[in-house]
């Protein structure tokens, strides 16, 4: 059995070997919840999952195993261990941007969803990161517009026609992400624990005014990707997450 070799810290940063991008996550010990607030909180030493064949090889808690903990009503003030997932509600003109998953998903083959991933990073730089990765908008002229818009929010550089919910006056539920004691994120983010998978569903909705014509694809998965007008969708068709999402987006 081999040792881990690299931390916490070294996931957050990006700073881990490239072999392990997209098979090693963190997870929460804790999840405290106090009214619109949700701390979530890792441990410095132990709070590192993956995939079965590297669990088993390093030691450590699998995806599957922790996907499979129950702990009850999510009224609860707290819970955990847990996963943690981020992604983004890509708000175009009003419409929503999803991508269909592929048909051999393991976990909804075929629906449509929206960016999103287990989180690597933080919180709110593994949902823009998601983005990045699944979410591109070209211009007419074959001008890429996304992902350089994100990379504006990941970096801080102002952008008065790409903006996140802090000038938006969406109401959103105040995420703080602790490594042991330390704070390490606050971020104002959408959520929903899922008891079925034990994860906590975090996504920063994202708002964009555009005034040319625009097409969307996803580069990661090579599925389908477009906007939609959220009244419009199945919610039969969508994964969990974005059904319960679609409450707050497209209310009835």
């Amino acid at each position: 059995m081999n040792t881990l070799p690299f931390t916490i810290h070294d996931l957050l940063a990006g700073n881990a070997p490239s072999w392990a991008d997209d098979k090693f996550f963190w997870y929460a010990q804790t999840i405290s919840l106090e009214h619109n607030r949700i701390c979530i909180t890792a441990s410095r030493k132990n709070s590192i999952t993956a995939f079965a064949e590297y669990a088993e090889e390093y030691n450590i808690p699998s995806i599957s195993e922790l996907s499979k903990i129950r702990h009850g009503q999510y009224s609860t003030n707290t819970l955990g261990p847990a996963l943690v997932s981020s992604g983004s509600l890509l708000i175009i003109n009003d419409m929503l941007a999803i991508t269909k998953r592929t048909p051999d998903a393991k976990v909804d083959p075929g629906k449509w969803t929206t960016p999103a991933g287990r989180c690597d990073r933080t919180p709110l730089v593994t949902g823009i990161k998601e983005t990045i990765e699944e979410i591109e908008i070209s211009a007419k002229d074959g001008t890429i517009l996304l992902p350089d818009m994100a990379r504006d929010l990941i970096h801080s550089r102002p952008n008065t026609d790409f903006y996140t919910t802090s000038t938006c006056g969406i109401e959103t539920t105040n995420i703080e992400f602790y490594v042991g004691p330390q704070l390490i994120e606050t971020a104002h983010m959408w959520s929903y624990f899922s008891q079925a998978s034990n994860t906590l569903e975090l996504r920063l909705p994202i708002i964009a005014r555009l005034d040319e014509p625009i097409s969307l694809s996803n580069p990661e998965f090579n599925t389908p990707a477009k906007l939609v007008d959220p009244h419009t969708l199945n919610p039969e068709e969508v994964v969990p997450a974005l059904r319960h999402f679609l409450h707050n987006l497209a209310p009835p």
